[in-house]
């Protein structure tokens, strides 16, 4: 360090592997672990038992990564004649539904207002390469149903459902991993106001084997909320974004790019990692983020501000959504900071 002292100044730093997080937050809470990374409905509470526990609780920023839903465009997954394909490639459909996610109530509701609506692919946690010029789909259900009626997907038998132009009742399933709490109390909002919409949701969580099957080798789903984490280089997710990659969800493993603006994606993405200037990367990868919230691959929803909660005796503890920063600073002694 400046006075000579050689780092790491901990000889060691054990991790404690615990089944799930409330054995996580209990081991915490216990002193058995120094930091801890709280659930939103934990951080209020942790707040105000700071100095009781002693502890010290941050807000670090919002999430690195991405939570989204994403409409499946494989033909692998339907038959002739199946009219969900259609539905998941038509712009007009899809934009319907952006403005039917209700991200505020998100927030309220499972973030504990611990959250920020998404709106770009890329998360304000990157601000290199963040695209801050994109304006949200405003949650707003009587324009989402004018957007339906004009595209023809209306209730034409008067059964409280719409069909789409050609008299096929609108009916998908919407899936995401059980247990994970966040997930599906999401997909329970969403299913409430796409119902609202004259829309059938038929809402079926998976385990996490079944779900990674299903997006990955039987490519039998109908729409999904996954996430994905973030990195410093956008080119990382190249393997999500790039229309021969395996995890191109909503398409995956193409020989050709099966639409222009998927083609464009894949030459900004090869542009974005072969070119050395900053500023010609950073005008790549705003477009690609323009492109998949106008052609909405992607319905982006809802980014946590994460925080991290640590004993007060932590010395040189700094915690970012990026992980802990220098972390051979660390040590232990009374009166942290």
């Amino acid at each position: 360090d400046d006075e000579g002292k050689r780092l790491p100044y901990l000889e060691r730093r054990v991790t404690l592997i615990v089944p799930e997080q409330n054995a996580a937050s209990l081991r915490f809470l216990d002193g058995q672990t120094h930091y801890y990374a709280p659930r939103p409905e934990e951080i209020a509470d942790l707040q105000d038992k700071a100095d009781k526990l002693g502890i010290v609780v941050k807000e670090v920023g919002v999430d690195s990564g991405t939570l989204f839903v994403t409409f499946n465009r494989n033909p692998r997954h339907y038959t002739d004649g199946d009219p969900r394909l259609a539905w998941f490639t038509d712009r007009r459909f899809l934009t319907a539904l952006a403005h039917a996610v209700d991200k505020q109530g998100m927030i309220d509701t499972i973030y504990y207002g611990f959250g920020e609506p998404a709106v770009a692919y890329i998360s304000p946690a990157n601000p290199v390469f963040h695209n801050p010029g994109l304006k949200d789909y405003a949650y707003d259900l009587d324009l989402a149903a004018r957007l339906l009626d004009e595209a023809g997907y209306v209730d034409r038998d008067g059964d409280g459902f719409r069909e789409d132009p050609k008299g096929n009742k609108v009916e998908f399933g919407l899936v995401t991993n059980a247990g994970n709490l966040l997930r599906e109390r999401m997909c329970s909002i969403l299913q409430d106001d796409w119902t609202r919409l004259g829309l059938k949701i038929n809402y079926r969580p998976q385990t996490f084997q079944s779900l990674v099957e299903r997006l990955t080798t039987t490519f039998d789903w109908d729409a999904v909320i996954m996430g994905f984490t973030g990195s410093f280089d956008p080119n990382n997710g190249a393997n999500l974004l790039r229309s021969s990659g395996n995890l191109h969800m909503w398409n995956p493993a193409q020989k050709t790019p099966a639409t222009p603006w998927e083609a464009e994606i894949d030459r900004l993405l090869d542009e974005g990692a072969s070119e050395l200037d900053l500023e010609k990367r950073r005008r790549a990868y705003f477009r690609i983020q323009e492109i998949l919230h106008e052609e909405l691959p992607l319905i982006e929803t809802v980014r946590q501000r994460q925080a991290m909660a640590y004993s007060a005796d932590l010395r040189g503890f700094v915690s970012t959504v990026w992980g802990l920063y220098e972390p051979e600073r660390i040590r232990i002694g009374a009166g942290g900071g």
